[in-house]
Order: C-alpha cells, then structure tokens, then sequence
C-alpha cells in the first residue's frame, strides 16, 4: 500500500517536472522567436546599416595606415572616427545577436593600441628587410640592427637612449636620409636641432654629403632668433654669456656699505656652504674620517684674522692657524664668532685629571667672559654612537661620563650639545637656547674688513663656485618661466628640515637681489639673454603668426634639454603636428650651469605624450670591461636609465688608478712613460680636469719638471697641451671633463681626485639648493657630478689612469666607489710595481701588490693597505 502511494507521488512530481520544463521551453523559443524579430527590426533600421557598412569601413582604413608604421596619432584619429560606430554597439540591448564581423569590430576597436603594437613590429621587420641594402652604406658606415630599427620607426614621439660612443649622429643621418629618400618627405619639412654650430654643421654635412638638397640644421639660438625676428620684425639684441657672471661679480663688489647682506653672505659661508653626510650612514671609522675629509673646517675666525692680517702685512701671517675636527663644530665656532661671542678652541683643561693613562683633557670650546664651557657630544637621540665598533662606542660613552664628573668634581659648568641636534636641523636653535640660558649676551659682529679682504684676495674657499652656483640658479630659473623675485616664489617650497630651512632662506636672499639687479642691467642695455630669447620663441610660435613647414622635430643632444628650450619644442609640435625624435644619453646629462634639466629627458613621456623608447647600446669606443664599470657607477643613481651595453672590444684593467705621495706629478711622470711604452710616442692622450684651474699649480705645469703648457687662442676656446721635453711627439692635450664630451683619446688621465670640497666631486657645483627650480628633485648625493665623472671615464679607447693621493682619506669618493664596486676590471698602480712586466694580484681584492720588508724578510702587500690587508710571499708564482 505505501509503495504504491509513493509510486503516484513521484508520477506527479514527474508530471509537473515535465510540465514546467515545457513551460520553460516554451517561454526561450516565444523569447527566441521575439529577439529575432526585434534583432531583424534592428538590422532593418537606416541607422544600422550605416553603422554596419561603416565597420567595413574601418577595416579597410587599417589595411590604408597597415601598409606603413602606425604612429598613436593614427590610432586615436581612426578611434574618433568611428567612436560613434562603438559606442552605437556598445549600447545595443544585451539580447542583441552580434555578428562575428561586429564581435570583431568592437575587439579591434576596444584594443586598437594593443594590435597596432604587433602590426608596427611586423611591419618594421619587413621594412628592415627591404631597406637592407640602404642602410649598409650611410655616409660610408653600415648601421646595426638598433640604429635601423631607429630609423624605420615613426612614432609621434621617439625617444632614443644612446649610450657613449654608440653612434648617435651616424643614426640621425640614417633616421633623415631615410624620410627624404624613402618616405618622400620634403627636406625642407625636417627641422634638425643641436646645441653648438659645430654639432650642426656636422650633421648637415653628414646627411647631405651625397644628396643634392639642403637640410635645416639650427641651434637653439638660431632657431630662437629666427622665430622672433620673423615674429617681431627686428631682431633683439642677445646678451654675451659672461653679462651675468659679470654682474654677479659687481654685486658682491658693491656690498661695501651693506653690512646686513655682508653678514648673510659670511653666515652662510660660515655655517651653511656645506651639507654634511650624516654620521649615522657611516659603516666604520674610516668612513667618519673621509666624511670629514669632505668638508673645508678651518672656523671664520681663523679666517678673519688671516686675511686682514694678510691685508695689512703682506710678508707675513701671524694668527695661529684654527681647524676644527668635525662639521658640527664648525658650526658652532662660526656662530659663536658671528656673534661676538669670545671663544677658546681646545683649550688645555686647568685642573689636573689626575689620570696619568688620560691625555691632557681639552674641552671643545671655552668661553672666557662667562668661564664656561661646551662640549660637541657625536651621539645619537638614544645616547649611542651607532658609527662606532662596540668596543669603540664604549669607549667614547665612558669618556663623555668621565668629562661629565671632572667638570662636577671642580665646579665647572660645562654645557652640552650633540650630533643629532644637526640631523634634526636644530643645532644652531638648541646652542642659542643655552647660551641664553646662561646670560650670554649676543653681539653684532663688524664683518666688513673681513669681508673686504675676501673680496680682493679671493681668499674664501669656494669663492668662484659659489659664484657659478648663484648662476645656474638664475639661469634655471628664468629659464623655468620664472620673473619674480626668486624668495617671494619659493617662499613656501622650503625644506621641511629646519637646517635646510635657514640655508636655503640665506641663500635665496643672496640671490635675489643679484636676480633684480640684473634683470634691470638687461632692461638698461635693452638686451635679453638666452633664456628670455627661448622663451619669447615660444610665445611667437604659440602666439599663432608664424607659418612653420615642419612635419618632424629631430633633437640631437637631448639630455641637454632645458624647461625653456622644450616649451619652445612643444609650441613648434602644437603649431605643426610635427612628429618629434629626441636622441641622447641621460648618464651624459651635464649641462645643469646652463640651464638642462634631467628630469624631461627621464619622465620624457610625462611631458610629450605617448612615447616609443628606442636604445643603441652598442659602443664602438670603449672595451667591455670599461663599459662594465663605468655603467655600474652612474647606475649606482637609482634615477637613471637602466642601459645594457655592448662592445666588440676588449681591455684587461682599463681603469688603472696611480697612487702619490706629495704631488699627483709624481704620478703622471710615471703614467705617460707607461702610455708611451704600451702605445708609442705618437699616441694621443687626453688630459681631463673639472677646471680649467686643475692642470696648473703655483703657474706651473701640474705635470712637473720636464713638462710645459702651450696654449693656442682658437676661435672656440683656448686650446692648452702639454708639452714633454722627453717625448716631443706625444700629443697631450688638456681639457675640462664639460669641454670633453663628444671627443675621445687613445688614452685619458683625469686630474683633481682629491677629496675635498673643489676637488671631483665638487660639492659646491653639485648642490641640492638646485632642487627648487628642477622638474625632477635629483636627490642623489652629486648626481650632476657622477655624469660627469662618467663621462671622463668613457673618453678612452684604451685606459684610463687615475692618479690619487696615497692616503685613502684624501682620494676622491668616486674613486673609491669604483674600487669598492669592481675589482675585476680596475687596477691600483702603486710607483714600485707600475709598468713592470711581473705584476703580483692581491688574493683579497684584486689590487696590484707591492713588495714590502717585514720582521721576517719581504712579502708582498696590498696597494689598498690599510683598506685591505691581503698579502703574499714573495716567491708565490700567483700572476695575471
């Protein structure tokens, strides 16, 4: 009985199953039937059928742009063209049927770029074929796949990163003679664009050399006069380089009867010319020691004295000579002395310490109107000394507690200040708390006749750099658009550090009166400078005059770009609709003094828009092995764009650093007698300094004896060689490592690696105060001077030699970097074992080795000593 009900029950449920099921059936062919019909009332409508032809339409406008390069300019003109058609699609009902020619459209339409990027790629490999033959003979060279590719590709804008000795003028030849022979374009329609007339004339000479047209090759200046006089009718009279030098130079010689300006300039000499790395980031002693090393200690008041002593007895100095033992103090006695009060540097304790171990106790600073004294404590907030060796930092905490009970054992009142007081930016503002504290009354100094012997002797250490610091600040900053008074626009972009803060207030108020003062002298003579010349073009070409032929913007040089000079390109672009090709190396970018700005060569798409970024790695200069380490140091910036690259050729130690003892001649004596046994009299070699300055000292050859300067007036500049009475054949010729970019020599020796503040790095040229009028804040310790450095290095075609001081506190930190980077490809020569045909490698580093005497008879030493302690014994048969 209960199965049969169950047997009914399920007949039921199965019954209504299948009814519900027809139920449903019914219901998607009633649907089906009636999206057919709406669907078939849809394709009957007028409108659909043009948006329907009009897919047809697209298709055979991409097979039209298929057949060349397909620049992004393309692409968004074909996606406005039809936008209605996607969007008419796109808003179909979801019922709607697509077809598969319509699914295909919307695909193509929503990833255009994508498949356009694919299309480019097999198009350019095909042309690559065709043009085969073209590109094996330009200008008599055969170009590399890279350099092809460059020159093929016509993207709205180009962006090629070409290393040092890639090539890069032989790739602008190939890139125009390309668009004039291949792709039909107009000479005329071509505006290519360098920085100097000789870098112009070489590439119109170079792309036309076989060609019987004419190429419109300017310079930034040329171009800039030309648009305005077109412009204006009349052409402005340009004010020579040296105007705003010049006038920097008369300010400081008028500050005679301005007492409160004299006191910001000594203020900021005295406390704020230096930034100090902190002592935090160093690893050991040594490192405390070379931070120190950087820095010009020597207090404003020892200063004071020997100048105007020196004005007033011009035989003889007579002030006992002040040089303190870190920055902090530094800052501390030039604020002590600026303000009047007396001071007694590391005057012998009176009280016995009654501790023959101890030496005599000499407390920091004495103060005798108030018989105070004050004690510069190098300890972090947490009381430690983190820079120190354990056993070290015990040490110095138990000599500051012992300081502290020597002083409450004889009633002495001594005041305290410490090291991060300076790494918060508060030690100026703590020291006057406590001086304040204790009744010390502030006074102002008279620093006139210091000042005025300064000013004729040119005795201030860095004088002429701050000089040239103050001038690329101005120019960066009109050439940034800037017209105000530089401390009313960067009032509020002050660092945040309240140091930084105070230095950067001073130094915008020395520079803005310079900045007033001469922008009047330029109103007076009725001049403009190059900046204002640049930017009176923009605003011709933007003003909407001028009629411009231009359909491509090729610029040579373009890590040199500076704010002005690109508004100036992007005006001709808007006005044109030109396609824009820049070519440069951002590890070349040098020219920060006249105005380049990195930042638009590395963010080169933030400012121009879509970008193809295209590289030519493969350097026909220098070895693999210089390539190598040179590459690894300027990427050492993490700013920096990454390059890997190439080169045929190859050089065992292709940096060779040259120690010294008292005078780099000693060392240069010995590298030109190797340059001449390696590669003979008549090879070239390239002498490198980061001033003019740096190849005489006291007027005379740095060289030394058996070694004389002759220098030619040319109409560029002055040319200066070196002259060897022992090989009269040899060519040296000196140059600044700014003057030595684009050149090369069979071999390069780079001078001034001392490690001071005008030595290479100069700490002076390269400072962050700069940050405030770049695009991009190059936060990196000496970027600007890093470059440059690189660019010394990769003048060779051979070695480069490197001579520094023999004690390692004294050498340049870029030299250090390297030997701490790359032991493989760099050699320390020292005297006894250069040019000798046996050389013995140190197990350690690397390093050459140097045989020594000890208590158990010779062995050899590491050069590096007492940076490396790797030894050998003299019989070892270990050779490289």
């Amino acid at each position: 009985m209960i199965f049969g009900e169950l047997l009914i029950v399920l007949l039921i449920l199965l019954l209504i199953s299948c009814g519900c099921i027809w139920i449903v059936i019914h219901r998607k062919r009633k649907l089906s039937a009636e999206r057919e019909r709406l669907t078939k009332e849809i394709r009957q409508d007028v409108i659909y059928h043009e948006m329907h032809t009009s897919t047809a339409d697209f298709y055979s406008q991409l097979d039209i742009l298929k057949k060349n390069f397909i620049a992004h300019q393309d692409v968004l003109n074909l996606q406005n063209r039809f936008q209605n058609v996607c969007s008419y699609f796109d808003h179909l009902p979801k019922w709607y049927s697509f077809e598969k020619n319509e699914k295909t459209f919307l695909d193509t339409y929503s990833h255009l770029q994508s498949y356009v990027d694919d299309w480019n790629q097999e198009f350019i490999k095909k042309e690559l074929d065709a043009t085969k033959i073209f590109f094996d003979d330009i200008d008599g060279k055969s170009l590399d796949i890279q350099q092809r590719t460059v020159a093929v590709t016509d993207e709205d804008n180009i962006l090629v990163i070409a290393g040092a000795g890639t090539g890069k003028t032989l790739t602008i030849c190939g890139k125009v003679r390309y668009l004039i022979e291949k792709k039909q374009i107009n000479p005329n329609e071509i505006l290519l664009i360098s920085y100097t007339n000789k870098a112009t004339e070489e590439l119109r000479n170079r792309v036309s050399r076989g060609m019987d047209v004419s190429i419109d090759a300017k310079t930034f200046h040329k171009l800039g006069l030309s648009l305005i006089t077109t412009s204006k009718g009349y052409q402005p009279r340009v004010a020579e380089e040296y105007l705003l030098k010049s006038c920097i130079q008369q300010y400081f010689k008028s500050l005679g009867e301005n007492p409160s300006q004299i006191a910001t300039i000594m203020t900021y000499f005295g406390s704020y010319l230096n930034i100090p790395t902190e002592f935090k980031d160093c690893q050991n002693m040594s490192d405390v020691t070379a931070v120190c090393q950087n820095l010009q200690l020597e207090t404003l008041r020892s200063k004071a004295e020997s100048y105007i002593d020196k004005v007033q007895q011009e035989d003889r100095i007579t002030h006992a000579f002040e040089k303190v033992k870190s920055f902090e103090e530094l800052v501390i006695a030039n604020y002590l002395f600026l303000h009047g009060i007396r001071y007694e540097y590391e005057r012998p304790y009176p009280f016995s310490t009654d501790d023959p171990l101890k030496k005599t106790y000499q407390p920091d600073f004495y103060l005798p109107d108030y018989d105070l004294y004050l004690e510069h404590f190098g300890i972090s907030a947490d009381g430690s000394v983190p820079w120190l060796s354990p056993e070290k930092e015990r040490e110095y905490k138990l000599g500051i507690d012992w300081k502290r009970e020597i002083h409450k054992k004889h009633g002495t009142i001594l005041l305290e200040t410490y090291s991060y007081y300076q790494k918060d930016g508060i030690l100026l503002e703590k020291l006057e708390e406590l001086l304040c504290s204790h009744d010390i009354i502030f006074q102002t100094c008279d620093l006139t006749k210091m000042y005025t012997a300064w000013l004729e002797h040119k005795y201030m250490h860095g004088y002429f750099d701050f000089l040239n610091l103050i001038a690329e600040f101005i120019t960066l900053y009109k050439s940034n658009g800037y017209t105000n008074n530089p401390s009313s626009t960067f009032r509020k972009d002050l660092s945040s550090n309240p140091y930084l803060r105070e230095r950067e207030r001073l130094f915008l108020d020395i520079v803005s009166p310079i900045f007033t003062r001469y922008q009047d002298q330029l109103k007076t003579d009725n001049l403009i400078d190059f900046a204002d010349m640049i930017n009176q073009a923009a605003a011709a070409v933007t003003s909407g005059h001028l009629t411009l032929p231009y359909r491509y913007i090729i610029v040579d040089e373009f890590q040199d770009i500076s704010v002005g000079r690109f508004r100036l390109i992007q005006a001709i672009r808007d006005k044109t609709q030109a396609k824009v090709v820049c070519v440069g190396d951002d590890w070349q970018s040098i020219y920060r003094f006249a105005g380049s700005d990195i930042g638009l060569f590395t963010n080169f798409a933030k400012y121009f828009g879509y970008t193809a970024t295209l590289k030519i790695e493969k350097t026909y200069r220098n070895s693999q092995e210089l390539v190598n380490s040179a590459g690894k140091f300027v990427m050492t910036n993490p700013e920096q764009l990454k390059k890997d690259l190439r080169s045929a050729s190859h050089h065992v130690h292709p940096i060779r650093i040259v120690s010294y003892q008292k005078s780099p001649a000693e060392a240069l004596k010995d590298i030109v007698k190797d340059i001449v046994t390696k590669f003979g009299e008549e090879a070239t070699i390239m002498v490198l300094g980061r001033t003019n300055s740096d190849i005489e000292r006291d007027g005379l050859c740095i060289f030394g004896t058996g070694f004389s300067l002759k220098k030619i007036r040319t109409s560029d500049h002055n040319q200066v060689f070196v002259v060897s009475e022992k090989y009269p054949k040899l060519v040296v010729e000196f140059l600044t490592a700014h003057r030595s970019k684009g050149l090369e020599a069979d071999n390069v020796i780079i001078l001034n690696l001392e490690n001071n503040i005008l030595g290479f790095p100069n700490k002076i040229a390269d400072d962050p105060i700069l940050r405030l009028v770049l695009t991009q804040k190059d936060g990196y310790l000496y970027g600007e001077e890093r470059r440059l450095f690189y660019v010394a290095l990769t003048r060779t075609r051979n070695n480069v030699y490197l001579p520094v001081p023999e004690q390692n506190s004294k050498v340049s930190i870029f030299v250090n970097e390297l030997l701490k980077q790359d032991t493989d490809n760099i050699i320390f020569c020292p005297k006894t074992t250069f040019s000798a045909e046996q050389q013995v490698f140190c197990p350690k580093c690397g390093s050459l080795m140097s045989l020594r005497h000890g208590k158990f008879g010779e062995f050899y030493g590491c050069s590096r000593y007492p940076e490396c302690h790797g030894t050998r014994s003299k019989n070892t048969s270990q050779k490289k």
